[in-house]
């Protein structure tokens, strides 16, 4: 054992501290099965927060850094706090329950503002980062469950769930009537369940079944929606227009951070031309349409995009609609090469084919560098630059910035509270200026 002070928090949901000169990554030591001695809450099942002290167990040594799990907490920070369920430490969900939730959002925050200044420079001037984010609880409407519960950290045992406080109002109560141990009966492998007081409903021709009105769930007059082997179709209600989805397709959790989140995206987005990269089911570039000639959806998934495409027929949108079933790279390549000119260079665009204005949500990977040279090379005048990873994020917005954008605004988006995830949007804008700037410099 070895005493440390955790110093800051970093992406992933650990501290650094020094020993010796060197860093330390201090990480928490949770269950790696049922028969552990530990009881949950206990300090080897939790992480460190800045500030405290504590003795460490050193579990790996590199050249550069080692790693640690917390064994004793010598002296506790002021915002720690007793995880809020039973089962933290053995469900593999939540892993930032140890801290206060306000100062949950204040590390997360601190972590973007230390990627952003590594990735852009320290003598970069960041963005304000705005917080949004909505209740700690009850908050999640789509889980992916197995044989009745949620896997252990870093293990295929199973967590049986009766209950989740994150889970929304309609899901706690089907959870406490014991709908998810009568629907998986030891035996189904896996269950993904939508729930939300504005579902419209479920496509349970395939074999997956819509829970209405249950008793346990006294007023919410809950919907439910679980999906076996099946891939259904739900249909919600979101921001005034009906969004249609699979179930066991990807599709945000949090519907209330959803809500707030999409008049970020689509304000002061106008033109004649729209596009959407990475653009799933379409959601985000649907509450832009309107105010758009045409748009281009390109999405990898068929399946998505067919929901785009049906979602912006249901929902009268009657701009025309461009869809294109590829990856981004594969696009941008394509486009790229029908718009170089014979000298090679880029800047000379078609005017047919200029976009006015790019919603951009990428995998956790980020922007694939095909994607980002055509941005860089087409240079769309306004970017919404959404992202499920900080640390990509923060370098995509280098790359954006070098090409003479303008983070106008940043906003941090705690989509999933009591974990270490970050999402974040960047409004960005084209700067001649600065782009004239920063060619004659590298010249």
């Amino acid at each position: 054992m070895v005493h440390i002070i955790a110093q800051k928090a970093v992406f992933g949901g650990d501290c650094i501290g020094k020993i010796d000169g060197k860093t330390v990554f201090i990480g928490a030591h949770f269950h790696q099965n049922r028969n552990s001695q530990n009881s949950p809450g206990s300090d080897s099942q939790t992480g460190a927060l800045p500030g405290e002290e504590l003795e460490v167990e050193i579990i790996a040594s590199k050249k550069d850094y080692d790693r640690a799990v917390v064994k004793k907490i010598l002296k506790s920070s002021p915002f720690r706090t007793q995880p809020l369920c039973p089962v933290y430490g053995l469900c593999g969900g939540c892993n930032f329950q140890y801290a206060a939730y306000p100062y949950q959002l204040e590390l997360k925050k601190n972590i973007v503002e230390d990627l952003l200044t590594r990735s852009l420079g320290r003598d970069a001037q960041l963005p304000n980062i705005e917080i949004v984010s909505g209740p700690d609880t009850e908050y999640r409407s789509r889980f992916q469950f197995h044989a009745g519960g949620l896997k252990q950290r870093n293990s295929d045992d199973i967590v049986l769930l009766k209950d989740c406080p994150c889970a929304v109002k309609p899901l706690r109560a089907f959870l406490q009537s014991g709908g998810l141990a009568s629907k998986a009966n030891g035996t189904a492998e896996r269950i993904t369940v939508f729930a939300d007081e504005h579902l419209i409903g479920g496509d349970t021709r395939d074999g997956a079944e819509v829970v209405t009105g249950n008793k346990c769930a006294g007023t919410y007059a809950p919907k439910v929606v679980c999906a076996f082997d099946s891939s259904p179709i739900c249909t919600i209600k979101l921001n005034g227009k009906c969004i249609g989805f699979d179930v066991r397709g990807f599709f945000q959790s949090n519907m209330y951070m959803l809500r707030k989140t999409l008049p970020l995206v689509t304000k002061d987005l106008h033109g004649k031309r729209l596009l959407d990269m990475y653009g799933g089911t379409g959601i985000l570039s649907l509450f832009a349409a309107e105010n758009f000639e045409s748009v281009t959806i390109v999405e990898s998934d068929k399946r998505s995009l067919s929901f785009a495409e049906t979602n912006y027929r249901n929902n009268g949108i009657n701009c025309k609609l461009n869809t294109y079933t590829m990856r981004g790279s594969e696009w941008a390549q394509k486009h790229l090469k029908r718009r170089r000119q014979k000298s090679g260079r880029f800047e000379n665009m078609l005017e047919t084919e200029k976009f006015d204005a790019l919603i951009i949500d990428p995998p956790r990977t980020g922007i694939e560098k095909e994607v980002a040279d055509y941005i860089a090379a087409s240079k769309p005048p306004i970017i919404r630059s959404l992202s499920c990873d900080p640390a990509t994020h923060a370098r995509d917005l280098k790359r954006l910035v070098q090409a003479g954008y303008t983070i106008d605004s940043f906003y941090l988006l705690d989509f999933y509270p009591h974990t270490s995830h970050i999402e974040s949007l960047a409004c960005l804008v084209y700067d001649d200026t600065q782009a004239a700037h920063k060619e004659h410099t590298a010249v």
